[in-house]
């Protein structure tokens, strides 16, 4: 189900689920290529625990919406946040069991920051959060579906990703209109965007090494790659397309309905 027509209409020529991983995750990358399928994976690692997060902040003021097409939109969300949740946990169980990752190790700082965030915050702030965190996933949707950033992936990998990144554009404006419908406070977004976007490249740097320090790669050739390749810091690569998307979140007039141009999808 989708709350836009234009995206339901793109998302008809991809695959959707059900999704089969086995043996999608074997390879013997070496170099940036290597570099490359650590860090899609790293951030699929993060999803799940993401996703659940996003749902109970969501849910909380289900109880509250008056509006009944409000009430519809955060329930698609809801639904399918709960399936990229389930497809992610499988994608992320065959990469580790194909890997020889501990999917517990690489999973444990997620999951604890998910559940302190949550035991020791306010509704607003959770909520403020998930909008944040959207945000970047829109981004990196937007980016997968415009860039030739999965040419690492197996094809059913790759329409995996671009599955999820049509979903994730459908639903982009579901947790911001709720947020200020509710609380009306852009500038606490704000302050809350500024802590986020670096604390959660940290997380996913922490687990790229991981993964790398458990193939035996060079934790130096890592640090080097992601802070001097041209694929990431380029004047076409990774962070540079990545910060001028987010300073946009800034602007006084952003809604997310306006970050993303849906004509876009045409072309896919």
């Amino acid at each position: 189900m989708y709350l836009s027509t234009e995206v339901e209409k793109v998302a008809s020529k991809f695959s959707a689920p059900p999704f089969d991983f086995d043996g999608c995750f074997i390879h013997d990358y070496d170099g940036e290529a290597y570099f490359k399928f650590i860090l899609i994976n790293a951030f699929s690692i993060a999803l799940p625990s993401g996703e659940k997060f996003f749902i109970d902040s969501l849910k909380k003021s289900l109880s509250s919406i008056e509006d009944p097409e409000t009430k519809s939109a955060v329930r698609i969300f809801m639904m399918q946040e709960a399936v990229h949740s389930k497809y992610h946990s499988i994608y992320n169980k065959t990469c580790c069991r194909e890997n020889g990752y501990s999917l517990a190790r690489l999973e444990a700082p997620f999951l604890f920051n998910s559940a302190y965030v949550a035991n020791n915050n306010s509704d607003q702030y959770c909520l403020a959060l998930t909008v944040c965190l959207e945000h970047l996933t829109a981004v990196a949707s937007e980016a997968l579906l415009t860039h030739d950033w999965l040419d690492i992936c197996t094809p059913s990998v790759a329409e995996f990703w671009k599955w999820h990144a049509l979903e994730e554009i459908d639903h982009r404006s579901v947790a911001y209109d709720l947020y200020m419908t509710t609380y009306k406070d852009k500038a606490f977004l704000n302050q809350v965007m500024s802590e986020v976007y670096l604390k959660f490249a940290r997380f996913l740097e922490k687990t790229m090494h991981t993964m790398a320090s458990s193939d035996g790669k060079s934790a130096k050739a890592l640090k080097v790659w992601l802070r001097e390749s041209d694929f990431m810091v380029g004047q076409q690569g990774v962070i540079p397309y990545f910060m001028q998307l987010i300073e946009r979140f800034y602007e006084a007039d952003f809604h997310p309905d306006t970050h993303f141009d849906l004509s876009i999808l045409a072309s896919l």
